[in-house]
């Protein structure tokens, strides 16, 4: 028998299978109407992928309400012109239901993710057996002794046990090995952060310079050059994330993710956000920047010297959201038509040519390994993650972000649904128990947005000027944004508290599966008496268990009769 190395392993895709999902997740379910069938996909791809398309199934059926609402505030102020300046006071209510949305978003996602753990049968004793244990990439050597829950190895020798008894033989590496990979790679990701500030602020007094020769068009097309430049540089950085994860060599899948996670969300949100964050609350306020001297105000849509920065925030922000989603829409939905077309009709070549060389049929397996290896959904997590918070922290300058993201995740979940059915290898099956790391991570984007959205009305635009008697000084607005700022996070974490994480349905179901799987499972009895005590047949022991969780009556007697055959009769309290 020839020996050959094993290249790889994958589970095999099934045809009629594979059919029947991409015809049922269609129409009404992309957009967050319709239910989707996610014990199919979680039963086909598996929980990851299930978890993934509930998530964006369900921050799509959340996102018509902010997308209505923003859709009327845009309507209004570009439909009624000069007369939209007596519903200003809708930008603020507007921002302020923004707020609630989120973390009523977030609290019922977790809500929801629990529920569907639990119909899933996801529990912590499973993932530690997979999504917590070694990672097949993982490179180390071998050692005696056990793994603590620091992280740290700890090395057992022979003369330390029973003879004949030997610690395991675990796969492992100094515990400072993988921390000071994690440094350096945290140090090259702030540097390239740097980086990105150098480019943008260049960026930005290319602008400058712009706006002063070529008026409104200048600006546009800088804006348009800096969304490429965001576009370019978080692909390039998505690569070398990957890599710098590799190198890190994480023992477990859950401390990999957690790593790479974290480097793809601060990266990302630094680099997409960083100028539109200057824009809104820097520009228009002196600063010197590599020597030159800016003291240029903001301007509005036409180019004139404005008291407000809004209409060159909102220039920013529309140019970064139409270009992501158009990149996002040609890379996730165009290219993966394209390939799927071409994979057909190179599979249709191949078996005319083998039916004409009188070749039997390829086998599947030969066909599925010519597919993209499966891999975890970090980069369509990130995509999520950033246009949730395109839609959360700058919709007060753009109403049409969430609208935007809302048709934007529709479009890519058939996409993706279509990457992982056609043109990756079927997944195989990792236990998660939710999103991760990732709902943290929107959790803290709804806490920032209240800051931006109300920094926003406070200081970015002239509503407060407009809508109130007198001029509003910079210290009363930093008051004022003080005051509601605290105000809101309180009203946003007494929301947060007072909705439990997991539904009470939930844990009533939990334990009643829990009981049964204890009886019929594992054998176990309990006490028909006490909760929680197993059956035993010793007639001593159940009458201790009773009278011990039974108090006796005062002045009581007890008697006791038995049977013949030893076995405990009826108790009866005299």
């Amino acid at each position: 028998c020839k020996e050959t190395d094993l290249e790889r392993i994958f589970l095999l895709h099934d045809e009629a299978e594979r059919l029947q999902l991409e015809r049922a997740v269609c129409g009404g379910g992309l957009l967050g109407l319709d239910p989707l069938p996610l014990r199919r996909l979680q039963g086909y791809l598996g929980l990851e992928p299930a978890f993934y398309f509930a998530f964006v199934h369900r921050l799509s059926a959340s996102l018509w309400l902010p997308a209505g609402l923003g859709a009327i505030l845009f309507g209004v102020e570009r439909g009624l012109g000069d007369a939209a300046a007596r519903f200003e006071w809708l930008t603020p209510i507007y921002a302020l239901a923004l707020m609630v949305w989120a973390t009523g978003f977030v609290e019922t996602w977790k809500r929801r993710e629990a529920a569907l753990a639990a119909e899933w049968d996801v529990d912590g004793s499973r993932m530690s057996n997979t999504a917590k244990g070694v990672r097949p990439e993982f490179e180390g050597y071998f050692r005696r002794g056990v793994h603590a829950k620091s992280g740290h190895f700890i090395e057992i020798g022979s003369d330390e046990l029973p003879k004949g008894v030997d610690a395991p033989l675990l796969e492992m590496v100094p515990a400072e090995l993988p921390r000071r990979r994690v440094l350096c790679s945290s140090t090259i990701t702030s540097i390239l952060i740097g980086v990105i500030t150098i480019c943008s602020l260049g960026l930005l007094v290319f602008r400058f310079i712009a706006a002063r020769l070529a008026g409104v068009g200048g600006s546009f097309g800088v804006a348009a050059l800096n969304a490429v430049f965001i576009e370019l540089s978080g692909r390039w950085y998505r690569g070398l994330a990957h890599k710098l994860t590799e190198w890190e060599n994480h023992r477990s899948y859950e401390t990999h993710r957690d790593s790479l996670v974290l480097k793809l969300a601060v990266f990302s949100f630094f680099n997409k956000f960083y100028v539109a964050f200057f824009i809104a609350f820097a520009k228009g306020r002196q600063l010197q920047l590599f020597g030159y001297r800016f003291d240029d105000g903001c301007r509005d849509w036409q180019g004139r010297a404005s008291s407000s920065c809004l209409d060159e925030l909102r220039t920013m922000i529309t140019v970064i959201v139409l270009m992501s989603a158009t990149v996002g829409q040609v890379e996730d939905s165009l290219l993966p038509h394209w390939r799927a077309r071409r994979a057909a009709a190179r599979e249709a070549k191949r078996a005319a040519a083998r039916v004409e060389s009188g070749l039997p049929p390829e086998p599947r397996a030969g066909k599925q390994l010519r597919l993209q290896a499966a891999g975890a959904l970090f980069d369509e997590y990130n995509e999520r993650f950033l246009d949730f918070a395109t839609a959360t922290l700058f919709a007060t300058a753009f109403p049409l972000c969430p609208l935007i993201v809302l048709l934007n995740n529709a479009l890519d979940m058939r996409a993706d649904l279509l990457k992982l059915l056609r043109l990756r290898e079927r997944p195989l099956l990792i236990s998660v128990r939710g999103i991760g790391t990732w709902l943290p991570l929107f959790d803290t984007v709804g806490y920032v947005a209240v800051f931006t959205n109300l920094a926003i009305i406070a200081f970015t635009s002239d509503i407060l000027d407009r809508t109130s008697v007198g001029r509003w000084t910079e210290a009363q607005k930093l008051l004022l944004l003080v005051a509601l700022e605290h105000g809101v996070l309180l009203g946003k974490m007494g929301l947060a508290f007072a909705v439990p994480d997991v539904p009470a349905a939930v844990v009533d179901a939990v334990a009643k599966r829990e009981f049964l799987a204890g009886v019929w499972v594992r054998g176990e009895r309990p006490d028909a008496v006490g909760a929680g005590n197993e059956w035993d047949d010793s007639d001593a022991k159940a009458l201790r268990e009773r009278e011990s969780s039974l108090a006796p009556p005062t002045a009581a007697a007890t008697a006791v009769t038995t049977d013949s055959g030893g076995r405990g009769g009826a108790t009866q309290i005299v």
